[in-house]
C-alpha cells in the first residue's frame, strides 16, 4: 500500500501540531512496512532533509495573504499538486491541513486517477478563514470584518464541493465534528491523534532541565507554548498569574500582553521537539488558555506524555484528552477568578502535582499513543480500498 500524505507545512520549517503529528505518523507507516510519502509547501519550494523511509516533495509556498482565493481558485497550485500525485503513484491521499498552501481543488481528480482521498480536519480551517470561538451569531458577518477583501464568499461552497471527493473525513475530535457537522459537512468520524510516547518521555530531571535553559530552580514555573495572542489566552495568563511564580514563554509572535510579568518571564523562540522536551521538563504545570475552538491541542498530549499537568480551556477538545481533576483542569478561560485560584493552587499544593502527573502519563499510554492511532487509520484504509 502506497499513501501520500498532503499538509501545508511539516518540521524543521514549521513547528505546529499538525506538521509533527503528520511527520511521526509517516515515519510510523513507512515503519510498519508502508510505502509512504510526504508532499507540503517550503519557503521558495526548499528541500526538506528527508528520512530514509519517507519521500518528501515540496511545493513553493506563497504568499498567505491571498490564501482564501488560492485554496479553491489556483489551477496552477492544482496542476503542482497533481503532478506529484501523479509522480509517486499513492494507493491513498491523507489530506491534512491544506487551506493555506496546498489547497482542495486537486481532490476532484483523484477519482478518474483511481486513487482514494482520506481526509482529516485537524481544525475548523476548512469551513472558517480562521480561528472561531463557536459562539459566533453569524461566522461570514463576524470573518467578512475580520479578513475585509480578502475574505472569500465563496470559499466554504467551494470547500464543501471539493470534500465531497473524500471517501472518509475524520475530525480530531467530538468537539470538531460536530462543528464541522453543524456548518455543513458531513461523512464524519472522531479519529483523536496519537504521540510517539517513546519519543516524548522524560530524560532529564527537573533540575537538569532547568540547568541547561538556565531557569531559577527555586521558582514555580508555568509553561505556556506555541502561538501567541488574545485568542490563544495570552491576555489570560498575563492577568492571572501567580506572584510568587514564573512563566515560560516557548513560540512565537510575542507581543507587548506581557509586559505586566516581564521581571517573571523566560521567552524561547520557535523550540524543536528536543528544545520542547526540555522545556516541559523544566515546568511545573502546563498551560492551555485559548479562548478560541482549540480543537485538539498537540501540546495537551505532550505535556501528560512527559508527566505534566495541565490546565486547559473548556473551548475546544482539551477536555476530551484531559480528565478534569485526575490529569489536569478544565476551566472557562473567560473565568479569570477560577484560572486565577487555580494557579494559586498549584503553587501552593505542589506536592500534590506528581500524583496529576503520573495520571496524564497512564492516560496517555492507553489512549493517545502513535501505534494505536495508526491501527486505526490502517484499518481505514482498508475498508476504503
Amino acid at each position: 500500500m502506497k499513501i501520500l500524505h498532503i499538509t501545508d507545512g511539516i518540521p524543521p520549517l514549521s513547528l505546529g501540531g499538525t506538521g509533527r503529528i503528520v511527520t511521526d505518523l509517516a515515519l510510523a507507516q513507512a515503519r510498519s512496512g508502508l510505502e509512504v510519502g510526504i508532499l507540503t509547501s517550503t519557503p521558495g519550494g526548499k528541500k526538506i532533509d528527508e528520512p530514509e523511509t519517507v519521500k518528501i516533495f515540496v511545493i513553493p509556498a506563497r504568499p498567505e495573504r491571498w490564501a482564501h482565493f488560492r485554496c479553491v481558485f489556483s489551477r496552477s497550485r492544482e496542476r503542482e499538486v497533481l503532478k506529484i500525485i501523479d509522480s509517486f503513484r499513492p494507493d491513498i491521499v491523507h489530506a491534512h491541513t491544506v487551506s493555506r498552501q496546498c489547497g482542495y481543488r486537486w481532490m476532484a481528480k483523484l477519482k478518474n486517477r483511481g486513487i482514494k482521498l482520506v481526509v482529516t480536519c485537524h481544525d475548523v480551517s476548512s469551513v472558517a478563514h480562521g480561528k472561531v470561538t463557536a459562539r459566533e451569531k453569524a461566522l461570514w458577518w463576524s470573518e467578512l470584518k475580520r479578513y475585509r477583501f480578502t475574505w472569500n464568499p465563496f470559499r466554504r461552497t467551494l470547500i464543501r464541493h471539493f470534500l465531497k471527493n473524500a471517501d472518509r473525513i475524520l475530525a480530531v475530535s467530538d468537539t470538531l465534528k460536530d462543528y464541522l457537522l453543524k456548518q455543513g459537512l458531513s461523512n464524519l468520524r472522531t479519529l483523536r491523534n496519537g504521540i510517539d510516547l517513546d519519543f516524548w518521555k522524560p530524560t532529564v530531571t527537573q533540575a537538569e532541565a532547568r540547568q541547561k535553559l538556565k531557569l531559577p530552580q527555586n521558582r514555580f514555573i508555568f509553561l505556556l507554548a506555541g502561538r501567541m495572542g488574545y485568542d490563544k489566552g495570552s491576555t489570560l495568563i498575563a492577568a492571572t498569574l501567580p506572584k510568587n511564580a514564573d512563566l515560560v514563554l516557548a513560540g512565537d509572535r510575542f507581543s507587548d500582553e506581557f509586559k505586566t510579568v516581564k521581571d517573571r518571564m523566560h521567552i524561547f523562540y520557535n523550540q524543536s521537539p528536543e528544545e520542547m522536551k526540555l522545556q516541559y521538563s523544566a515546568a511545573d504545570v502546563v498551560l492551555v488558555p485559548s479562548r478560541c475552538l482549540d480543537c485538539f491541542p498537540t501540546v495537551c498530549l505532550e505535556a501528560m506524555a512527559m508527566e505534566r499537568p495541565v490546565m486547559a480551556t473548556s473551548w475546544g477538545g482539551a477536555k476530551e484528552s484531559i480528565v478534569d481533576g485526575a490529569t489536569g483542569w478544565i476551566i472557562d478561560p473567560l473565568d479569570e477568578t477560577a484560572w486565577s485560584e487555580k494557579m494559586a493552587w498549584c503553587v501552593e499544593n505542589k506536592n500534590q502535582l506528581p500524583s496529576v502527573a503520573s495520571a496524564g502519563r497512564k492516560r496517555m499510554e492507553t489512549r493517545f499513543s502513535l501505534p494505536a492511532m495508526t491501527q486505526a487509520l490502517q484499518k481505514i484504509y482498508s475498508s476504503v480500498l
